[in-house]
């Protein structure tokens, strides 16, 4: 249950914390993140001392006026939190909602990025190439 009543039956929002994965590739990392029932419009991701929030409320599908009968599914807000590296590029983050997943893309600056380091050939053994 995420909600809950104070004694004067204010109600309370409990937070969820939605499953993510994430996937490291040699240019960035990609979290995927579960929130079936998240508004795009509503969807909150911020980047603040290195620190990248996500937070959005659960949709109701109630109207004015309707009398709830039963309730099972989850009431809230969305909230998860990840702490990036150094290696992150905090001008390249990117967000996108589909089908209920939040895709958050986040690019590694070039430092970060896996190189290949060129081996020269040396015929000499005192390491000169002439």
């Amino acid at each position: 249950m995420t909600t809950a009543t104070t004694a004067n039956g204010t109600a309370l929002i409990r937070p969820i914390r939605p499953a993510a994965d994430i996937i490291e590739r040699a240019a960035d990392w990609v979290v995927a993140m579960d929130v079936p029932g998240a508004d795009v419009q509503q969807l909150d991701v911020v980047l603040e001392n290195n620190e990248l929030r996500v937070a959005a409320p659960l949709r109701l599908h109630e109207q004015e006026g309707d009398r709830q009968v039963q309730r099972e599914r989850p009431r809230g807000i969305y909230l998860r939190s990840f702490r990036l590296g150094e290696e992150a590029d905090p001008n390249g983050i990117d967000a996108e909602l589909r089908h209920g997943v939040l895709v958050l893309t986040v690019r590694k600056g070039v430092e970060a990025r896996p190189r290949r380091i060129p081996v020269r050939h040396v015929e000499r053994g005192d390491g000169s190439n002439e």
